[in-house]
This record gives C-alpha cells, structure tokens and sequence, in this order.
C-alpha cells in the first residue's frame, strides 16, 4: 500500500515521510492487544467487528501458576514475600461482592479492586529489592 500511495501522489519515501508523516511499515508488523472478553452486560465488541479480528481466549491464570511466574521474574523474592504478595492480591479481589480470586490474575472485576500482573511484578521487584 505504501508504494502504491507514493506512486500515486508522485513523491520519494524522504517526501512522503516528512510532508505527510507517513512511513513504511515492515511486513511483518502486527499489533497485538488484550483485553477482557464481552460479557452479556458489556457488549464492547458488536458482532459487526469481531469477524474483523483474529483472537485468542486464553484460560484464566491460577494461583500456583501465578507463583511460579512471581518466582521467575522475582528470583530474589523470598517464597515467604511472595506468598504474602499473593494473599494480599486474593483479600483484594475477595474483598469485592462478587469477587473471584483468579479473577485478579486475568484483570479487575468489574468495580472491584485487584492487582494486575503487572502491578504483582513491580510490587514483587520492589519487595525483592
């Protein structure tokens, strides 16, 4: 596509970059997001656009699973911090009515309060430090 548009306007890769901020993009470039699946109270994805992605469903990351990712990221975590780590994270997302424990390994429930994955890698770096 991007050389049929330079063609197309008659100007250089350099022009076309600089006039119009447009770049090549590598063929193998893809994007990649995650989100929650649509429930049946959160419709965000119409059945108009799913047809227009490729997705994955992924199974929910359990407790054991979860520790052993904290302990390959986080060698110099004590097992004890760790544990502890993931009890705070369970009285978190249990604490909520309606509160799954697995839940704060995939992502918040809804209105809930969790940790992300991503916020139990930097506590347990920071814990670890």
């Amino acid at each position: 596509h991007f050389d049929a548009l330079r063609e197309r306007l008659g100007l250089t890769a350099q022009q076309l970059a600089d006039s119009c901020s447009v770049r090549r993009v590598h063929p193998s470039f893809r994007v990649v997001a995650l989100a929650q699946p649509p429930s049946p109270t959160d419709r965000w994805l119409s059945s108009d656009l799913l047809p227009l992605f490729a997705w994955h469903e992924l199974p929910p990351i359990g407790e054991g699973e979860m520790a052993d990712w904290l302990a390959a990221l986080c060698p110099a975590l004590q097992p004890a911090a760790r544990e502890a780590l993931l009890c705070i994270a369970d009285a978190l997302d249990t604490s909520v009515p309606g509160g799954d424990a697995l839940d704060s390994y995939s992502g918040a429930p809804p209105g809930g309060l969790s940790l992300s994955p991503r916020q139990l890698k930097r506590v347990a770096r920071r814990a670890a430090a």
